[in-house]
C-alpha cells in the first residue's frame, strides 16, 4: 500500500497568517500613543532619579525612575498633563533637591527629550 505524502500547505496558510496579523497588529514600544507624545530621559545625574510631570495646576503624576547613566522613554496618553503646559521635576533618590525643567508644550506624536545633569545648570530640555 503507498501512502500518499501529507500536503503541508493549509499548516503552512494558518501559521502565515497568524504571523502577518501578529506583525500587522504589533506596535512598537517606543511610538507615542495616539494623540500622546513621549518623554525621553536621559540621566546624567549620579543619583537615580524619579520622574514627575506637573501641570500649571500643581497636580504631580510619576512617570517612573531612571537610574544614573540610563535613558529611558516614557509615553505620556492624551489629557495626562491637561491641555496646558507642564514641567518635567526629577526627585533624586536619597535627597531633596529637586530639579526640573521650564514649563514645556508637547504637540501630539512629539517628543519632550530632558537630559539632568550633575547639577540643574547642566541640564537641558528640548522638544522634538
Amino acid at each position: 500500500m503507498k501512502v500518499a505524502p501529507r500536503s503541508h500547505s493549509p499548516f503552512l496558510a494558518a501559521a502565515f497568517v497568524l504571523l502577518a496579523t501578529a506583525c500587522a497588529s504589533g506596535k512598537s514600544r517606543r511610538s507615542a500613543p495616539v494623540d500622546g507624545f513621549r518623554v525621553v530621559i536621559e540621566n546624567a545625574n549620579w543619583q537615580e532619579m524619579t520622574v514627575y510631570t506637573q501641570t500649571e495646576a500643581g497636580m504631580k503624576m510619576r512617570l517612573g525612575s531612571v537610574g544614573t547613566g540610563e535613558t529611558r522613554t516614557f509615553n505620556v496618553r492624551p489629557g495626562r498633563v491637561g491641555s496646558g503646559s507642564f514641567r518635567l521635576l526629577g526627585d533624586p533618590i536619597g535627597s531633596s533637591d529637586l530639579m526640573s525643567t521650564q514649563w514645556l508644550v508637547v504637540g501630539p506624536g512629539g517628543t519632550a527629550l530632558w537630559t539632568i545633569g550633575a547639577h540643574a545648570s547642566t541640564s537641558w530640555a528640548l522638544i522634538r
